[in-house]
């Protein structure tokens, strides 16, 4: 992938409290004292995360002082993200880098940085997007609001904010989707899940997206097995429910019987789903590769009815994708046994 550069800008052309005499006098007038640019220098793959390098150069006449990037609460008084727009206006990302952990933290010491007049700085992170990126080519934007101060010319510049220009943004292209291996679809999944733990689908709302969904029925228990729902879908009532999967044979995460449903239950995202709803993704048989990383649940199927379990052998195992799944220990001998993911 490419990334051709772009500026931010956040500049001061007078001092504060110079009688205009003196400032009249000045060879600095009409020129910046203190000025900070910020450009992304790179974004690629690593570690089945995007590595992005944001640099802040001083472009002023005095050195600029600020905390690392990690230290900068998440809140309304400082914020640095950037986002991706597709060239084609189908697609768009983004992903917060205040208070994220930094990839080249060993390069500053003290958590703290001066940007001497005519040098720069590069922050770098390895982040997750919010959003499936498909391939394609993005203009990329970068919007930052932090404290800084120029302490040989001002004592605070407060907090200052600037973003990119939206008229010359950069580019980056990506030759394949994200996610699209095992492992970034691991980092994907989990970062929206803890998004999506907080919003609910309730009863009779439509779904946002196509997914997998995890019944929460009150304030203890959750349902072992998740459904999956199309986006467009509305969320199903208890009637609905029972007509579904039988509200008597529903079982929370430790076997337990779901008992009691408060009117405020609902459904929670919990794993991307593939376009073909017969897609093996969850559901996987011994000596076949795994599909997904996770918990999965021993099912022996009915040689009766398709799509009919018996899950008295209540075995549950950790597999990593792409190890081969076993055959289970309780019984060994079955060769209707089925392995369905139950989640993380």
């Amino acid at each position: 992938m490419t990334t051709p550069q772009t500026h931010t800008r956040a500049d001061v052309r007078r001092i504060p409290n110079t009688p205009p005499e003196k400032l009249r006098r000045s060879p600095c007038l009409g020129r910046a004292i203190v000025k900070v640019d910020a450009e992304v220098s790179s974004v690629e793959r690593e570690k089945d995360r995007l590595l992005v390098a944001v640099r802040f150069i001083n472009s002023g006449r005095y050195p600029i002082t600020l905390r690392t990037s990690d230290q900068w609460p998440s809140s309304r008084r400082y914020a640095f993200s950037i986002g991706g727009s597709g060239t084609d206006n189908k697609n768009e990302w983004s992903a917060t880098l205040a208070g994220l952990p930094l990839a080249n933290k060993t390069e500053f010491v003290d958590g703290k940085v001066t940007i001497s007049a005519g040098s720069a700085v590069t922050f770098k992170f390895l982040v997750v997007p919010d959003a499936k990126v498909p391939r394609g080519t993005y203009r990329l934007n970068v919007f930052v609001v932090t404290n800084a101060r120029a302490p040989d010319v001002i004592p605070s510049l407060g907090y200052v904010d600037f973003h990119s220009d939206r008229s010359k943004p950069a580019t980056v292209t990506f030759d394949h989707d994200y996610p699209s291996t095992p492992g970034e679809r691991e980092n994907y999944e989990a970062q929206k899940r803890e998004a999506m733990s907080s919003q609910p689908v309730y009863p009779g709302e439509q779904f946002a997206e196509t997914g997998r969904y995890r019944l929460v029925p009150n304030a203890v228990q959750r349902s072992r097995f998740l459904q999956r729902f199309s986006a467009g879908e509305l969320a199903l009532g208890m009637a609905d429910l029972a007509k579904f999967v039988g509200t008597a044979n529903i079982e929370d995460e430790r076997g337990q019987k779901i008992r009691v449903i408060d009117e405020g239950y609902g459904w929670v995202w919990e794993a991307d789903s593939l376009p073909d709803v017969f897609a093996p993704d969850i559901r996987c048989d011994p000596g076949e590769p795994c599909p997904r990383s996770g918990c999965w649940f021993a099912r022996v199927k009915s040689n009766i009815t398709f799509f009919t379990y018996d899950d008295s052998l209540d075995e549950v195992i950790q597999c990593r994708a792409g190890q081969i799944m076993p055959t289970s220990r309780k019984f060994p001998a079955c060769d209707r046994l089925r392995w369905e993911w139950i989640g993380a």
